[in-house]
């Protein structure tokens, strides 16, 4: 059964795939995660673009809170290697064969920055928001943590982590979370030119190029997840005890 929460549309070379749970401001959870991958997997073999976007007000809130509680009562080992799976998954955006473009807009935080940073072009609106909740609950951003220390200076990724504090746009281009920043009503205009730029080129090229990226930037980062997991999975268990935490991560 397809997961109504994530919507594909057409138009030639360009794919769209949407998160549509805007009463949630997108939060994913497993299920969704799944069928929005499977979604860019399928329109990146046919599209030369796919881009993703959130309906409603968000990009993406973060990951759902809602189960966190019976998370919370499991073995810490089960919880890392769910952990570990969830950025397997992520993983498989980065590679598809197709050029990903995020539009993004309201707030992007925890998780959902996670899965900005598996997207290869990101186009924000100059009021967009970027935060890590999770210190404020108790909680590690297991693989987010890992993506971070790996695209951001140390000082810059060690700010919003122990901070939780969200930072605009223009900050977030600075840093290297999103790729543009344009006026809130040029948003969709502005992703539409970036994907029909690079939908123009010829395939081989644009597939060539992400290919050469992906080799030249690769690094096993399985051990790093693994420790960062653990330690998100522990501080889970942690914080689930003390109290429930509110919002999505």
């Amino acid at each position: 059964m397809e997961d109504q929460r994530v919507r594909v549309e057409r138009d030639g070379a360009v794919a769209s795939v949407v998160l549509a749970r805007p009463d949630r401001g997108n939060a994913l959870d497993a299920a969704m995660l799944d069928a929005l991958v499977r979604a860019v997997e399928e329109t990146a073999a046919e599209c030369a673009v796919v881009v993703v976007r959130g309906e409603g007000r968000h990009f993406c809130a973060g990951w759902d809170t809602g189960g966190f509680a019976e998370l919370g009562r499991g073995e810490a080992e089960v919880l890392a290697a769910e952990l570990r799976a969830v950025h397997a998954a992520l993983g498989r955006l980065w590679r598809v064969p197709a050029v990903t473009v995020a539009q993004v807009s309201g707030m992007t935080a925890g998780f959902g920055i996670g899965l900005l940073a598996h997207l290869h072009l990101a186009v924000a609106a100059d009021d967009a928001r970027f935060a890590l909740p999770e210190v404020g609950h108790g909680i590690a951003p297991a693989g987010v943590l890992v993506d971070l220390a790996r695209a951001l200076p140390a000082k810059a990724a060690l700010d919003l982590l122990l901070t939780g504090e969200a930072v605009g746009a223009e900050r977030a281009r600075e840093l290297g979370l999103v790729s543009r920043v344009v006026a809130r009503e040029q948003l969709a205009t502005e992703t539409a030119r970036v994907a029909a730029l690079v939908a123009g080129h010829p395939s081989s090229g644009t597939g060539r190029a992400l290919e050469s990226f992906r080799r030249a930037t690769a690094e096993s980062v399985e051990a790093r997840v693994a420790a960062a997991a653990m330690d998100a999975a522990f501080s889970v268990r942690e914080a689930m005890a003390a109290r429930r935490p509110e919002g999505n991560t």
